[in-house]
């Protein structure tokens, strides 16, 4: 178990909530300056799988996140007498609340000149400025993400010459709901602590740029509780993005109506993995075959909308709870969407898992952490270490 009453000397403790379509998490880490972050205690609370408006699902979301974050909260004052104070707070907002777009601005002088940080603020600013479709009141982030000298990508454009500049930045606005319910959430569980709000889309971008011999090109399915989010990545920034009315909840009440979830999840994950051979489990296994046909009219519904101007990349990552790991991943290799790739190839599907993200952050002992909130926690870590 992590030494809770070392965690100053250590490095910063930080607060993260991740909200997603239908579940909200609340967790505690230390950080410290070129180590994975330690995550401490953490905790997510599922919203029931039930029809309500717009309203009662973002207040309902609200309340989630103070109910997981007063026992994480709890947990952590309980692991020793010198537990160290928080020092700031994250709040990750997913799909659909937040929406994100990639945006570009270039500027050339008539001859080479020393490049300045200012130069390219305002090139940014002046991208800002020209994207249409997000809510300019309601921006939750906007970050240069990739800055190109003379064509060249340069990580470290200030003091450089050059004649060309063109600069990319991410864009992320929120809706006014959620961050209200958010920010009253942190406000009871953490007040007076300074709140950072990233996207989910950002955390992605930072984990796929920290994977090893990674693409340029993708298709990001994210899969949550309430929904699931359908990202395009290409040349490292963000396309399109749709989001697909199909997360997990409405994916375990198709499967069992009448069942309860973690029931279903376990017959699923039994199932998938050869360690079943009840009724119960056959039953599972034919609902699965039978709701396939279902999964697939909505996800090629996002992937359609998503390759409208262009055609999709044929590398899949994708992001889901674990246990529907096995079924999903073989679903999307073996289902053909090759109407919608650029190649007209199958997709080749990667995984996202905790285990990918183990550079970023690591459970303490017996702590079960979701790829969710493993994303969040990967990019506090890479942000408070500059990275």
């Amino acid at each position: 178990m992590f030494d809770l009453h070392l965690a100053r000397k250590r490095g910063k403790i930080i607060a993260v909530a991740d909200i997603g379509s239908g579940s909200a998490a609340f967790a505690v880490v230390a950080i410290k300056a070129g180590k994975p972050a330690q995550l401490l205690t953490a905790e997510r609370s599922v919203l029931p799988l039930e029809e309500r408006a717009k309203e009662a699902t973002v207040a309902a979301l609200g309340d989630q996140l103070v109910q997981a974050g007063q026992k994480v909260l709890r947990s952590y004052a309980q692991s020793g007498k010198k537990v160290a104070p928080i020092d700031k707070v994250y709040c990750i907002i997913r799909a659909p609340w937040s929406r994100s777009r990639s945006v570009q601005a270039m500027g050339s002088f008539p001859e080479p000149r020393v490049i300045t940080g200012q130069m390219i603020s305002t090139l940014a600013k002046h991208a800002l400025d020209d994207e249409q479709e997000l809510d300019k009141q309601q921006i939750l982030e906007a970050a240069v993400v990739r800055v190109e000298l003379n064509g060249y990508e340069t990580r470290e454009p200030e003091k450089k010459v050059a004649q060309r500049v063109s600069v990319s930045a991410l864009v992320s606005d929120c809706d006014a709901g959620i961050r209200a319910a958010a920010a009253q959430a942190l406000s009871t569980l953490v007040p007076h602590l300074p709140v950072v709000y990233r996207s989910s889309t950002r955390a992605l971008l930072s984990a796929l740029h920290g994977l090893p011999n990674h693409e340029e090109d993708h298709l990001i399915i994210e899969i949550g509780s309430g929904g699931s989010n359908l990202t395009t990545v290409r040349d490292g920034e963000i396309g399109e993005q749709r989001t697909v009315p199909e997360g997990v909840a409405s994916i375990l009440k198709r499967l069992a109506p009448t069942g309860m979830p973690e029931e279903t999840r376990a017959l699923v994950r039994m199932v998938d993995n050869d360690q079943c051979s009840t009724t119960a489990c056959e039953e599972i296994q034919a609902a699965m075959a039978k709701i396939e046909p279902e999964l697939v009219r909505s996800f090629a519904e996002g992937m359609a909308a998503c390759a409208v101007q262009r055609k999709l990349p044929t590398n899949l990552m994708l992001v889901v709870q674990a246990d529907f790991i096995p079924w999903l991943s073989k679903f999307f290799t073996r289902i053909d969407f090759t109407q919608f790739t650029a190649t007209t190839q199958p997709f080749s599907v990667k995984v996202l898992t905790v285990a990918e993200l183990s550079g970023a952050v690591v459970p303490a002992e017996h702590m079960i952490l979701d790829a969710g909130l493993a994303l969040s926690v990967a990019l506090v870590n890479r942000e408070e270490n500059g990275a």
